[in-house]
């Protein structure tokens, strides 16, 4: 078995394409903003980036989103989570 090292920024890449599927399938997301150097400014990214995002919902769903974060762990396991 051979063991690929994949760089931060990639990682971060693929996490962002993960959450955006995670939303989509919740059938209730109509968009993935994402910001500053995982945004327009890619050119920004470096392995000291971290994941800026907002997600746009559909009317009425704003409170789910924010009080379960399923949605969130579907695209990858959630270490840590504080409400902001």
């Amino acid at each position: 078995m051979r063991c690929v090292q994949v760089d931060k920024p990639t990682l971060l890449l693929r996490r962002l394409d993960e959450i955006g599927r995670a939303i989509a399938a919740t059938g209730h997301g109509l968009a993935l903003l994402a910001l500053g150097s995982v945004g327009v400014e890619l050119d920004r990214l470096d392995a000291y980036s971290d994941l800026d995002f907002f997600v746009i919902v559909e009317t009425g769903h704003k409170a789910a989103y924010l009080n379960n974060l399923d949605w969130l762990a579907a695209a990858h396991p959630i270490a840590y989570a504080r409400k902001n």
